[in-house]
């Protein structure tokens, strides 16, 4: 599911960021190819013929581990054209100063979600001493600092197809 899902961004996120920079080539190719891995993992009559009879025979599994290979590669194709489109279309975000964050939403349609990104370390190290704030409105955005060091928050009513920038200011 996470493929395909990060396959539309990819295919989203690069047709916009061709369009505002005329040298940026979107990777219809690569995409195109991801879309077959994913498509041979999900084809349901593909696999052993014994797969339900003696599930751990030697050639249902071996077929399982050809069959799951698609998955796994697809998964990593997609999340690689997916952050290269967003790279590209952030590239093209006005800066709002240090210790900002651009949210992208590549939907049709607005959108309020919760977002989880890594901390960089210059703020990791504050250990939660600053205020997040929504660049478009100033308005303080209420967010947790998880174990793991990934910052959460809610990003609210980012336009289609649009982005929100989200600034970090040390706690005064």
């Amino acid at each position: 599911f996470r493929s395909h899902s990060d396959l539309l961004t990819a295919e989203k996120t690069c047709a916009l960021a061709s369009m505002l920079d005329t040298g940026f080539a979107c990777p219809s190719g690569d995409i195109d190819a991801a879309y077959r891995l994913a498509m041979l993992y999900d084809e349901h009559t593909w696999g052993a013929y014994n797969s339900i009879s003696e599930p751990f025979s030697e050639l249902a599994r071996s077929q399982w581990t050809v069959k799951s290979g698609f998955a796994y590669e697809a998964r990593e194709e997609s999340r690689h054209l997916a952050d290269q489109g967003l790279a590209a279309l952030a590239s093209h975000i006005p800066a709002a100063g240090p210790h900002t964050l651009a949210v992208v939403n590549p939907l049709s349609h607005a959108r309020t979600d919760a977002v989880r990104t890594q901390l960089p370390p210059t703020l990791a190290a504050l250990k939660g001493a600053f205020v997040l704030s929504d660049v478009r409105t100033g308005a303080r955005v209420p967010f947790q600092i998880a174990r793991d060091g990934t910052l959460l928050f809610i990003a609210k009513d980012i336009p289609a197809f649009g982005y929100a920038v989200y600034r970090a200011s040390p706690d005064s």
